[in-house]
This record gives structure tokens, C-alpha cells and sequence, in this order.
């Protein structure tokens, strides 16, 4: 199974999060700001639309760029992002400046992973990847990467997510509901894996179909946790509250891996 799913900024300012959604059940990446001195046009507008239509997976990333303090990129996304849902995750674009960047992201990662509490994920070209220092990151299992490569051939350097496309070269060009060809990214798995990849202490099970008894309240005894959890960890539960209606078709979502109600 592979997935598909864009990375948008203000170069995409048309784009349709309710098309992107029905194209790829709801995954996306949005930058939030080029450096500390400019917000991307359209980081508010695109987030709050994929939050409304119930995304799955939301990555929000800043572009770093060479000449500012770390320190103060970092607490400027950490401000522009204010908090973070289940579903969305941080990411440091790091792909300009001399010299080795390993401690550069780590420095990153660490104010932003204190404040927003969650590990962020770090994205970088290949070939900067490798000549920064960056490689032990992409090739460990500390951090979650995305790498990009205009390539029909995907990269040997360990990634989670492969940019693939510009949307002019490379493979896996796509075009998107309301913008067209644009940047495009290659998940190994389906959707619900890659939302787990992003929410702490979560399993995959499976739900609902034709002989399902169960409602979201009995899902939740089941698993011992609340809807309302239920419900933050999987948005395409929200239209099971309250109705007391079986999921109808078999699906997976996130349950909490250990009990939290006893």
C-alpha cells in the first residue's frame, strides 16, 4: 500500500483540503513560516481547513533558513503554532547552510519537542542530507525524516516520506484539487499507519462492518478510554457521537495501546 499526499505553502493558495481529502482520505503538510521573519500566507487558512475537514495526518514545517539564530526560528514556529492537535506533527526544513547541521536541527528539535511536546521530524534534500551531516538522522531510529529526491528511483538514505515530485520532475506527479501539480509525497503503508506514527501510545485495531453491534460508547468501554478520545484521535469517528449507530463499515482507528479507564 502506498499513500500519497501533498506539501502545500502559499505557492498553493487554491488549494481544496476537502478535495485533497477525498483524494487521499486526508493527509497533508503545510509550511507555517520561512525563517522567523515571515508566516506563510496561508499556514492559518489551510490548517484550520484540514482541521475542519477531519485530516488524519497534518504535518506543519519551517523552512530554516541560514542567517537567523536557531534559538529564535524555533520559538517563533513554537508561537505560530501554539499547540499541536493528535493528528498534526512538527517538521524542520533544513536544507540550506555551511557546515556540518546535525546539532543545528537537534537544537530545533529540542526547544520545539519541550513546547509543543511532541518529537518533531526533520526533512531535508538528499544530497544536502549528505553532505551536512544529516545522514546519521535520516539512518537512525531517533527521528522520523523526509527526504527529497526528483527521482523515479527512491533514495537508499533512510526516510519515512519521500518527496518524489516538484510537480514538474520526478515520479509520482499528481495533481491535487484546486492546485494542480505541486510537491508530492510517498507514504509506505496506509493512512491510519502513518497517523499512528504521530499520536504517543497508540495501536491499530479493527472496527465496524455488516455485523458490528458495537457504538463509539461501546468501542470506548471496549478499549477502556472515553469518546471523547475516541473522537480527538480519530476524526472520521465525529459523526458517530451521540447517534448510537454502529460504525457500518469495517475500518481502522487508533486506540489507546494501554487502558486509561479502569
Amino acid at each position: 500500500m502506498t499513500l500519497l499526499l501533498p506539501d502545500l505553502s502559499e505557492y498553493e493558495p487554491d488549494a481544496d483540503l476537502p478535495g485533497i481529502k477525498r483524494a487521499n482520505g486526508g493527509a497533508v503538510i503545510i509550511r507555517v513560516a520561512y525563517g522567523a521573519d515571515h508566516t506563510d500566507r496561508v499556514f492559518a487558512e489551510k490548517c484550520a481547513a484540514a482541521r475542519a475537514a477531519g485530516f488524519s495526518f497534518i504535518g506543519l514545517y519551517q523552512y530554516i533558513v541560514a542567517g537567523q539564530p536557531i534559538d529564535q526560528q524555533a520559538a517563533v514556529f513554537c508561537d505560530l503554532v501554539e499547540a499541536l492537535t493528535p493528528q498534526q506533527i512538527p517538521i524542520a526544513d533544513l536544507e540550506e547552510g555551511t557546515g556540518e547541521q546535525y546539532t543545528r536541527f537537534l537544537a530545533w528539535a529540542t526547544i520545539v519537542g519541550e513546547r509543543l511536546g511532541k518529537r518533531p521530524w526533520l526533512y531535508s534534500n538528499l544530497d544536502y542530507a549528505l553532505t551536512s551531516g544529516l545522514a546519521p538522522l535520516f539512518n537512525g531510529a531517533a527521528y522520523h525524516t523526509w527526504v527529497a529526491a526528483f527521482s523515479d528511483t527512491e533514495p537508499a538514505l533512510g526516510h519515512t516520506l519521500w518527496q518524489s515530485t516538484n510537480g514538474k520532475a520526478g515520479s509520482n506527479i499528481t495533481a491535487w484539487s484546486g492546485c494542480g501539480s505541486c510537491d508530492t509525497n510517498v507514504f509506505h503503508g496506509t493512512l491510519i499507519q502513518l497517523a499512528s506514527l504521530v499520536q504517543a501510545d497508540v495501536k491499530i485495531v479493527t472496527i465496524g462492518g455488516p455485523r458490528a453491534v458495537s457504538d463509539l460508547h461501546q468501542i470506548a468501554v471496549q478499549y477502556q478510554t472515553t469518546e471523547d478520545r475516541l473522537v480527538a484521535m480519530n476524526p472520521l469517528l465525529q459523526p458517530y457521537v451521540g447517534t448510537g449507530k454502529p460504525v457500518p463499515v469495517v475500518t481502522q482507528i487508533l486506540v489507546p495501546s494501554s487502558p486509561e479507564m479502569t
